[in-house]
C-alpha cells in the first residue's frame, strides 16, 4: 500500500537580483559620458566613478551583505556627478521686438564646461534668431548665454531650454521657462516719451512768450507812469 506523499512548500528565500542592480549601475554610470564630452579632461572626472564601479564588480563581494548598501551609494555618487550641469530660469518678459533672451546655466564640477542652449517656443509668437549658442561655464560657477530672438505677436510662450555637449548628448534634463512677449510696449513707450518731450518743448515756449509779453506790459506801464510823472 502506497503511503500518502508529503505535501511540501517551497520556503521564501531572500535572494537580492544583483544582476539587475549591475545592469541599472553600469548604465547609470555609461550615462555620465554626456557630462565628460564637456570637459578637457575627461578622465579626471570620470575616474573615481569609474573605480568604484569596477571594485563592485568584483568577486570580492560576492557574499557581502553590505553589497547593496554600498551600490546605493555609488548610483547617489552617479547621479550627483549627471546633475552637476543645469539650467537656471524663471520668468522672461519680453518687452520689444528684438531682444535676447539670458538663460543662465549653472556648473558644479571641478572644470569649465562648454554646453550648447537650444531654446525652442511652444508657439509661433516668439521666432528664434540663433537655435544653438555656445556657452563656456567656469568651474563652480555659473554664466549666461544670450539667445537672439524677434517678437512675431503678444502673449505668453512656454521655452523649452536644453543643453548638450559638442557630440549632442543632452548634459541636463530640459528646463521649461514662461515668457510674457508684449512686442507693441517698445512702440507704445518710444511713442509715450516722444509725447513728453514734445509737451515739454511746448511748455517752454509758451512759458518764453508769456514771459516777453510780461515783460513788455510791465515796460509799458513803467513808461506810462514815468510820462505822467
Amino acid at each position: 500500500m502506497d503511503e500518502p506523499v508529503a505535501e511540501a512548500e517551497a520556503a521564501d528565500v531572500a535572494v537580492p537580483d544583483r544582476q539587475s542592480a549591475v545592469d541599472s549601475l553600469v548604465g547609470a554610470s555609461l550615462s555620465l559620458d554626456a557630462i565628460a564630452s564637456t570637459v578637457d579632461e575627461p578622465a579626471g572626472l570620470l575616474g573615481e566613478r569609474r573605480t568604484a564601479l569596477l571594485g563592485l564588480l568584483s568577486s570580492a563581494w560576492r557574499d557581502d551583505p553590505t553589497w547593496p548598501a554600498a551600490v546605493d551609494a555609488e548610483r547617489a555618487g552617479i547621479d550627483a556627478l549627471g546633475g552637476s550641469i543645469t539650467i537656471i530660469g524663471d520668468t522672461i518678459n519680453q518687452l520689444s521686438s528684438h531682444s535676447e533672451l539670458p538663460i543662465t546655466v549653472s556648473n558644479a564640477l571641478d572644470q569649465p564646461a562648454t554646453v550648447y542652449v537650444t531654446v525652442t517656443p511652444s508657439n509661433p509668437s516668439l521666432s528664434v534668431v540663433n537655435e544653438l549658442v555656445e556657452l563656456v561655464v567656469p568651474a563652480g560657477g555659473q554664466a549666461r548665454a544670450i539667445v537672439p530672438v524677434e517678437s512675431v505677436a503678444n502673449g505668453a510662450v512656454t521655452l523649452t531650454v536644453s543643453i548638450a555637449s559638442s557630440t549632442g548628448a543632452a548634459v541636463a534634463a530640459p528646463a521649461f521657462l514662461d515668457l510674457n512677449v508684449q512686442a507693441g510696449w517698445e512702440t507704445a513707450i518710444t511713442g509715450t516719451f516722444a509725447v513728453l518731450v514734445g509737451l515739454v518743448f511746448v511748455g517752454g515756449i509758451i512759458r518764453t512768450v508769456l514771459k516777453r509779453r510780461r515783460a513788455r506790459v510791465d515796460g509799458a506801464i513803467e513808461q506810462e507812469a514815468d510820462d505822467r510823472g
